[in-house]
């Protein structure tokens, strides 16, 4: 037997139709059933194609074939299982003196098991080879490859055949520092308070508020005086020149007049204070004592009303209740966490973001807040290794709203509908 191993049983399908159109070509005979072709001549041959589970066995091969084997993925928790499915399949070469196996694969990651055996290199029981796209294509160039793709990280990967880091941190050291340098002491106008909460077990119950601002122009040094000015013009329609009166504003300083040129900041989200209750604070409090503590954060805000996710919203309704707030939820699933992200992400890019600079914690998670790619490229967000991320969620809770207009004052949605934003 030839096995085919691929990541899923449409590209198995659909190396089967290769494999029979160069059959065709070379006019060997063959039958074809389901997913195997068998070679109907005196050379007994069966082509077999299959998905990469350890179920895939039960053979003997002369040569196996792993279609793409950094890009496996098992269904249960989308993990590698190369590792695995090789082990399982390379039995059924045992007993065949010429039998081989061959792992073909675009990278992906520097930590799965093709990228492992490839870092191993020519071993006694193994040969590599390495070729980006332009090199095992001649017909195709390095600058063409990177008029397809822009992104440089995606570009090594799919093009030159460089792998990458199967995390990557989300927001750079960089914007954090930005986004601390900008936090100011203002007068809260109208914040919204949002709140993550916990089990009081292992992860941190935290709450903050946030509200965009926007800074009166900085005054200029010297007198700002306003005056007539006459100013030449010509009518489009008649080509006459005619003069015209107009309002200028100038400066006054000992050098002389100068422009008025007001420097006008760009609106920003501002955070206006994080807080929380870590660690595993349920041994020593109630969720009746969190909420206690948030009330007294929003007192002084003038907000009685506390944005959170849907985790527990029901049952913690009546306590916020108690309390003399209102609690409002909305749905935090992985495709509202990703719109999250990316909104944080162009919000701190484009330094529009505040946050308090004496809050640590904040800073450390949010530096080793991760995106981590699945094989099949699905996006999760996290925080990297045993770390934590309530505090982060924060800022994701206060970008999520403001992309669907909750957030007064905002530049981001105008008239009801999304901009800038691809939606």
């Amino acid at each position: 037997m030839v096995a085919f191993i691929s990541v899923s049983r449409e590209e198995a399908a659909s190396r089967l139709r290769g494999i029979a159109d160069m059959l065709t070509a070379l006019g060997v005979s063959f039958e074809r059933r389901a997913d195997e072709l068998e070679l109907t001549g005196a050379r007994r041959v069966l082509f077999r194609v299959g998905t990469c589970s350890v179920k895939t066995v039960g053979f003997t091969s002369i040569l196996v074939v792993g279609d793409e084997v950094a890009r496996w993925e098992s269904r249960d928790d989308h993990s590698n299982p190369a590792k695995e499915v090789c082990g399982s399949l390379r039995p059924t070469l045992a007993t065949q003196e010429h039998g081989f196996m061959v792992l073909s694969s675009s990278p992906w990651t520097i930590d799965d098991y093709h990228a492992e055996q490839f870092d191993r290199g020519n071993q006694p029981d193994q040969l590599v080879s390495h070729a980006p796209t332009w090199v095992a294509n001649p017909t195709l160039t390095e600058a063409g490859t990177r008029s397809l793709e822009p992104d440089e990280r995606t570009w090594s990967r799919e093009y030159a055949a460089i792998p990458s880091s199967a995390a990557a941190a989300v927001f750079s050291a960089d914007w954090i520092a930005k986004a601390r340098a900008r936090w100011l002491r203002v007068v809260p106008l109208a914040p919204v308070v949002v709140t993550d909460p916990s089990g009081g077990k292992r992860d941190s119950w935290t709450w903050g508020a946030c509200q965009w601002v926007r800074l009166a122009p900085e005054q200029p040094e010297g007198l700002v005086v306003e005056r007539r000015k006459l100013v030449e013009d010509r009518n489009p329609w008649t080509g006459a020149t005619f003069q015209r009166t107009v309002w200028e504003r100038v400066i006054e300083t000992p050098e002389g007049e100068k422009p008025y040129r007001p420097v006008v900041t760009p609106p920003f989200l501002h955070i206006m204070a994080v807080d929380g209750e870590t660690g595993r604070f349920g041994d020593r409090m109630s969720a009746d004592d969190v909420v206690s503590r948030i009330a007294g954060f929003c007192r002084p805000l003038g907000q009685r009303t506390v944005v959170t996710d849907n985790f527990a919203a029901y049952a913690l309704k009546s306590t916020f209740n108690r309390h003399g707030l209102h609690l409002l939820e909305f749905a935090w699933n992985n495709e509202n966490k990703t719109r999250a992200v990316e909104h944080a992400v162009r919000l701190f890019r484009e330094g529009q973001i505040a946050i308090p600079p004496e809050h640590e914690q904040l800073a450390n998670e949010l530096a080793r807040f991760d995106e981590k790619l699945t094989p099949s490229g699905y996006r999760t967000f996290g925080a990297r290794g045993n770390g934590h991320d309530d505090f982060v969620s924060v800022i994701l809770m206060a970008a999520l709203l403001d992309l669907d207009g909750q957030l007064p004052g905002s530049p981001t949605v105008q008239g009801g509908r999304f901009v800038a934003e691809g939606r």
